[in-house]
């Protein structure tokens, strides 16, 4: 930790928060809606290197299946998203992102 990721008070000089940026990133929206990949604990390119695109994508849909309806739930739940169409959810944009 050093300065820099430090948030202060500027009346008191206490430290409001501290700010981890290590897996922070930053890039267009669009990347938030790809599946992810990291569903079967191995990325696209080793499962291909060991079997075909058939047999990964026999694992991978339905655990991508099983992910999308979690999120389903809690889109659901989410006072946020009520009377939100369906097609701006993080989930439909997945689904869609799959399927091209």
């Amino acid at each position: 930790m050093k300065p820099s990721n430090m948030l202060v008070d500027l009346e008191t000089l206490r430290i409001t928060a501290l700010l981890d940026f290590e897996f922070t990133n930053t890039m267009p929206a669009q990347f938030a809606y790809d599946p992810p990949w990291w569903l079967l604990l191995l990325g696209p390119d080793i499962w291909l290197e060991r079997y075909s695109k058939k047999e990964f994508l026999a694992c991978y849909v339905p655990k991508m299946e099983q992910f999308l309806r979690a999120i389903e739930r809690i889109e659901a739940k989410s006072a946020s998203i009520k009377g939100q169409s369906k097609e701006l959810c993080l989930s439909a944009r997945m689904r869609d992102s799959l399927e091209d």
